[in-house]
């Protein structure tokens, strides 16, 4: 496992930023919360799109789309061993 160094100007921008989000939570709160539920339904539709939201960006693949049919599996057939036992007596 690669060892991560983290430089000191990594934790001073996340020192600014915590003391960023603390400040805009004691000012205005409403603000902040709007902000995170916008963020939280952005990456919701990025995991998991409906499929209306999935018809509006590209129309032409849903136009043609077929689900895939269950199929039976094929049995392969067994090759012929190359090698033969042969029944011997040991002395």
């Amino acid at each position: 496992m690669p060892r991560r160094t983290y430089f000191p100007w990594h934790y001073l921008i996340l020192g600014l930023a915590a003391i960023g989000l603390v400040s805009q939570m004691v000012k205005s709160p409403s603000t902040l919360i709007i902000i995170v539920v916008v963020i939280g339904v952005i990456y919701y539709f990025y995991k998991s799109p409906p499929r209306w939201l999935m018809r509006l960006g590209n129309p032409s693949y849903y136009q043609y789309y077929q689900p895939p049919r269950h199929r039976k599996p094929v049995k392969r057939k067994r090759r012929k061993n190359r090698f033969e036992v042969i029944n011997g007596s040991k002395k």
